[in-house]
């Protein structure tokens, strides 16, 4: 539209996208696959032409236009700025609500969580998040105690990290694999008792899945509670057992006795500072006072960088050994997190 606008005619659209069919090695050009998108783009521009002045007309004037809350309100950097000021938990902060039922609540003017309706269609969590933050509250479930009394021992605190490249760093592998890169492994007898740690940081120039497979079977096998925060150590696991049928029987193993921490959070604790997330980054603060500041890495995408540009070159030898401190570092650092939510949740009084 704004290429027809200016005067320039098309005789063609497409999308290019990422092949998930290249594998390093392959020509540059198969990297890329095109879609013929004109039906589609004439569909749009039949609904938004007639928009287009109005739009110009609203950009190029001296006043911005006044607000309305909406729907793509949500995740806008300026929404404290904006409408959303004053605003200390909106609507948009209770998880999992569905498209549809953010449009049901803007339509009945409301725009606070505390102010969402009993009678409201909501899950369980819901409900108990809208509680909390209507009653200024902490919710603890009169079942976690027993819960966490029951999870076997030892405890293994686990966190990976990864990469997942545009370009594949391996061979064999497509656009946006996962691939492990490192893990950290605290080994409990008692909560907040480390007996052993152990850590694992792979070689970025190659492949290193398959040595991981084997650390974590020769670390984590036998019995005992894996407890992890996400379901992403899970799902990584599993995909090590599919890759590597040699080691699937441990890897299973493992994966059958992983516990989400996220998800006993999710469904037994809740802190209205919380506002609505669950993020490690988030609860841990809150539930010990503890943060990721001043590591020299303390995102999980600053790590992922890190390592690519290891595994890439781009780095010399020098500062990739530093790299590599900080990346143990920072993965560490999760496991700790990991034990001091567990001690959190086992202190609290019902």
């Amino acid at each position: 539209m704004i290429l027809e606008k200016s005067g320039v005619k098309t005789a063609d659209k497409s999308i290019m996208y990422i092949s998930g069919a290249y594998r390093l090695g392959m020509e540059a050009e198969k990297l890329f696959r095109f879609q013929n998108c004109n039906e589609k783009v004439e569909e749009y521009k039949a609904l938004h032409w007639d928009s287009l002045d109005k739009i110009s007309k609203e950009i190029s004037g001296a006043e911005m236009p006044p607000p309305s809350f909406k729907r793509k309100c949500k995740n806008c950097p300026l929404f404290a700025e904006c409408i959303g000021s004053g605003i200390e938990e909106s609507i948009f902060d209770m998880p999992g609500l569905s498209v549809l039922r953010l449009e049901e609540l803007i339509g009945k003017g409301i725009i606070k969580m505390e102010d969402i309706p009993e009678d409201f269609e909501m899950t369980e969590r819901q409900k108990i998040i809208r509680n909390c933050h209507k009653t200024k509250s902490v919710f603890v479930s009169a079942k976690l105690k027993e819960y966490l009394e029951k999870l076997p021992q030892p405890y293994f605190y686990l966190d990976f990290e990864s990469i997942n490249t545009v370009l594949p760093v391996y061979e064999g592998f497509a656009p946006h694999s996962q691939i492990l890169t490192q893990f950290s492994i605290d080994k409990c007898c008692g909560i907040d008792k480390v007996e052993k740690h152990f850590e694992y940081i792979a070689d970025p120039k190659r492949n290193c899945q398959e040595e991981i497979a084997a650390k974590l079977i020769d670390v984590l096998d036998g019995n005992g509670s894996i407890i992890v925060y996400s379901n992403f150590e899970k799902r990584a696991v599993e995909t090590l057992a599919a890759l590597y049928p040699q080691y699937a029987e441990g890897l299973n193993n493992i994966a059958g006795r992983i516990v989400d921490f996220e998800e006993v959070l999710s469904e037994n604790y809740y802190d209205i500072k919380f506002k609505g997330r669950s993020s490690i980054k988030t609860v841990l603060p809150i539930m010990s006072g503890i943060n990721y500041d001043g590591l020299e890495i303390g995102e999980g995408g600053d790590a992922a960088a890190a390592f690519a540009f290891m595994a890439c070159g781009v780095y010399d030898e020098e500062k990739s050994a530093k790299t590599k401190e900080f990346l143990l570092k920072y993965c560490a650092q999760d496991t700790a997190a990991l034990m001091k939510i567990h001690k959190f949740l086992n202190d609290l009084k019902v």
